[in-house]
């Protein structure tokens, strides 16, 4: 019970209690250390759960809920990579030389082409995706490119 030897250390030091175990201030502390370490615990989650590098839960889901993507590696590190690389493109970031972060934000490997005289851009992807992965990793990233170029995703069978 952490809050229960927070209070009773406090309390003690002032000289005005005797806390000694069965005694009634001692009971005391005790039943208010019960819903004190339940509220420290909720406030440790949240608190956890607010930033990305930390938050394993709900945090992680929140934010992807909000970024409307799909990405293809589930684990807890694979997330937060992923939510990172979406939340570091900015305003810049619609070159076509800035376009190799784009994968970073699915976890997915691939390559972008441009083709200039189609004034397209073509991103092949090395994954294996399933059609539904494919459909929907195609229509995030093409919320991401340039309006000015017409955006191709395709798989290279691997």
């Amino acid at each position: 019970m952490r809050a229960f030897d927070s209070m009773k250390d406090k309390l003690s030091k002032t000289g005005l209690y005797q806390i000694e175990e069965g005694s009634m201030i001692y009971n005391e502390l005790a039943a208010y250390a019960v819903g004190l370490d339940i509220i420290y615990s909720a406030v440790e989650e949240l608190i956890r759960e607010c930033f990305v590098q930390t938050a394993v839960d709900y945090g992680l889901t929140i934010r992807e809920s909000i970024l409307r993507k799909c990405n293809t590696d589930l684990t807890v590190d694979g997330r937060r990579n992923a939510i990172t690389a979406a939340m570091s493109i900015g305003n810049i970031d619609n070159t076509v030389s800035a376009l190799g972060k784009y994968p970073k934000i699915f976890n997915i490997n691939g390559e972008f082409t441009e083709k200039i005289s189609e004034n397209k851009i073509v991103f092949t992807c090395d994954d294996v995706l399933t059609d539904e992965q494919k459909e929907h990793i195609e229509f995030q990233m093409g919320e991401y490119m340039p309006c000015w170029l017409d955006f191709e995703f395709t798989l290279s069978g691997g």
